[in-house]
């Protein structure tokens, strides 16, 4: 009887013993079952990402080679993913000159720092956070406009070589230009001299590049 006993207790023991090392296997199994799903998920946003930026360069190219006004911008959808396109010319004129870029852009009031950036021909930088009620606003030569707009219709006129450059509220853009003069300013400064409206940015360049 105790010899019996003494077998079921290591039978038992050896059960157990199996038991445990099948958990652990299939835990493994598990673990290595999820990872290859989320290594497959990923490879199908990559694809899905890449066929869908290719869908909206090939829609471009064929925009200027049916002979498309230039500069253009469109959107489109490929399946669940959605393409931005924005094309940008540069044309010759006579004199040599080059892309021209002129009108007014809505700084949003609400943009972190690192959504408007005015750079200067000296080097110095004048950010969002310097945009306060006691900022004079500044007119002069600039070197690069980075910013964010906000609005539409007629609070953002940009037009590149006289034709209108729609923009995006979802989307930073920078402005390059060696050739670059800029009026930064309040729309309401009241009578104490104090900037109480939004802010805005009037650029007027040539040889230039607007890249979002």
């Amino acid at each position: 009887m105790h010899d019996a006993c003494k077998q079921r207790g290591v039978a038992l023991i050896t059960v157990l013993c199996f038991l445990v090392v099948f958990t652990a296997l299939a835990t493994v199994a598990s673990r290595s079952v999820g990872t290859h799903v989320r290594i497959a998920a990923d490879q199908i946003d990559l694809e899905t990402a890449f066929y869908t930026a290719e869908a909206g360069a090939e829609r471009g190219a064929a925009h200027v080679a049916n002979g498309g006004a230039i500069p253009y911008s469109f959107s489109g959808q490929l399946g669940d993913g959605t393409y931005y396109v924005t094309i940008t010319g540069k044309t010759t004129a006579g004199d040599g000159s080059g892309t021209s870029v002129n009108g007014s852009v809505n700084i949003n009031p609400n943009n972190s720092q690192s959504e408007f950036t005015l750079s200067l021909p000296s080097g110095a930088t004048i950010s969002r956070d310097d945009l306060t009620e006691d900022f004079d606003g500044y007119v002069g030569p600039a070197t690069t406009v980075h910013l964010k707009p906000k609005g539409s219709g007629n609070q953002n006129t940009l037009t590149i070589d006289g034709e209108s450059y729609p923009l995006q509220n979802g989307t930073t853009y920078d402005i390059v230009s060696s050739t670059m003069s800029v009026t930064l300013y309040n729309d309401n400064v009241n009578g104490n001299g104090k900037a109480m409206g939004q802010w805005y940015i009037s650029i007027a360049a040539t040889d230039a590049t607007v890249t979002p």
